[in-house]
């Protein structure tokens, strides 16, 4: 009769821990929705109840792919609540749990957004990791970007304006105008510059 009792408990607490993570999963894309459309007070409910299910379903079973997915589903929804802080570890630590899961990808970018906001010394190599063939296009280029963006910051300007050469959006042609600058090669930088001194002032005619 005991081992049966014992049996029905870890059944209940295998239960419970599935429930939380699935709900964690439910909610996260509840509050990326609520994110998408602008409800910016529902989502950070939202991401708040995530992280609560996240850390339940992480206590019950901490190992393995779903203790990772566990510590994502935490770290990401911190992330999106601006409390970076917190959100490190859990990344981290996922991360290192669970280096080739299906949210790695997205994992890296977010754990070089974190490390940018708190003013970490990583986020260039973070994003770094990032830009291999195998790599999401479009999250390759959001992460060559933000690292072209962190070496500016950080005076690497060779390296920033590398990073960044081809790239026309206006956050690139900014960061790659200001390495150009520092550099001395204030020619390029301002044929960098011209297209969008142009479309800020079409009664004036800028020769690039």
């Amino acid at each position: 009769m005991k081992r049966f009792a014992l049996t029905g408990l870890a059944m209940l607490a295998g239960c419970a821990w599935s429930n939380s993570l699935y709900q964690a999963r439910h909610l996260t894309q509840d509050a990326t929705r609520s994110e998408r459309e602008r409800r910016p007070g529902e989502a950070q409910q939202l991401w708040g109840q995530v992280v609560v299910k996240a850390e339940s379903a992480y206590a019950r079973a901490p190992r393995g792919v779903r203790g990772a997915e566990a510590l994502w589903l935490a770290g990401n929804a911190e992330a999106h609540s601006d409390n970076c802080v917190r959100a490190v570890p859990y990344l981290e630590r996922s991360l290192f749990s669970g280096p080739n899961a299906p949210w790695s990808q997205q994992l890296l970018l977010e754990l070089g957004r974190c490390d940018e906001a708190i003013g970490g010394p990583t986020a260039a190599s973070v994003y770094a990791m990032l830009m291999t063939p195998g790599t999401d296009a479009t999250v390759r280029r959001h992460a060559r970007l933000r690292q072209g963006h962190v070496l500016v910051l950080q005076g690497h300007w060779a390296e920033g304006a590398a990073v960044l050469a081809g790239d026309d959006t206006v956050p690139a042609r900014l960061d790659r105008a200001t390495a150009l600058a520092q550099l001395g090669r204030t020619d390029q930088a301002l044929a960098d510059l011209a297209p969008l001194l142009a479309a800020a002032d079409t009664s004036i005619k800028w020769v690039g």
